[in-house]
């Protein structure tokens, strides 16, 4: 895999979750791998206990951005979905080395969203962001990744946190940076004193890229480096609690995970 020149990678995300704590995620995306040029598009639904994805490899549909709403239809899901900015959103440059670079914007840290789907309907807070790399994943020096966000009718909070070579530690609330001194599966910690408490954890999804995400799409399995195919990510949806240092708490839901790279 070393022979692979060229690597470029564009990732959507998005999702939505309910006061009732149902969630959807969507991701759409399209990768350059050497020769090989892909348009995916998934999404994942959890209601409760139960579980439901679907995903195309070929010829997805990118969401589209129009001033402080992004709009998303992809008719081979049957899913059409719209998310309206209520928070301004933000742009990071997280890694560079050369002309390799790992670009990331948050285009709606908060926002009112809805979603529709073959047999449902889901309006509630939502969540999109954008990243660009034009580096292969394996080859990040990162050795671990949390990442996630928490929101509210009046509050938004997204965290990422890189352990490795490249230690990395970014928050937004409100899409203002604040420094996180502190981030696990339970508590993040801020500069300002505040808490972000998390419930005990549901599993959204938990396995190997190569049994999860590459699963349905042996030929990209069979072309990536293990290290990648191994990358091991669980995923989470949890009840959360926000501790501000004025003595405020504030409830809503987040969406978080880890991934490690072998």
């Amino acid at each position: 895999m070393n022979g692979i020149s060229t690597f470029r990678l564009t990732k959507w995300y998005l999702d939505v979750t309910t006061e009732a704590g149902e969630a959807w995620i969507g991701y759409a995306g399209h990768v350059r791998l050497g020769p090989l040029r892909l348009a995916h598009a998934s999404c994942l639904r959890v209601a409760g206990d139960d579980r439901s994805e679907a995903a195309i490899w070929s010829r997805a549909r990118m969401p589209r951005i129009e001033e402080r709403r992004i709009a998303w239809e992809e008719p081979r899901l049957a899913v059409r979905g719209s998310w309206r900015a209520t928070v301004p959103g933000a742009e990071r440059e997280l890694w560079r080395n050369g002309t390799a670079a790992v670009r990331w914007q948050c285009l709606a840290p908060a926002a009112a969203a809805e979603v529709s789907g073959p047999s449902y309907s889901l309006a509630g807070l939502g969540y999109a962001e954008r990243l660009d790399l034009d580096v292969a994943p394996w080859r990040l020096p990162i050795a671990e990744l949390r990442w996630g966000r928490f929101l509210a009718p009046d509050k938004s909070l997204v965290w990422i946190q890189w352990r490795g070579a490249h230690p990395l530690r970014l928050a937004l609330r409100d899409g203002s940076e604040v420094t996180l001194r502190d981030c696990n599966e339970r508590e993040l910690v801020f500069g300002d004193g505040g808490r972000l408490h998390l419930d005990p954890v549901d599993t959204i999804r938990e396995g190997t890229l190569g049994d999860t995400v590459l699963a349905r799409y042996r030929v990209l399995r069979r072309l990536v480096p293990r290290r990648w195919r191994d990358l091991h990510e669980h995923k989470f949806i949890s009840r959360g609690v926000l501790h501000e240092n004025n003595g405020r708490t504030i409830s809503g839901w987040a969406i978080h995970e880890v991934v490690r790279w072998p």
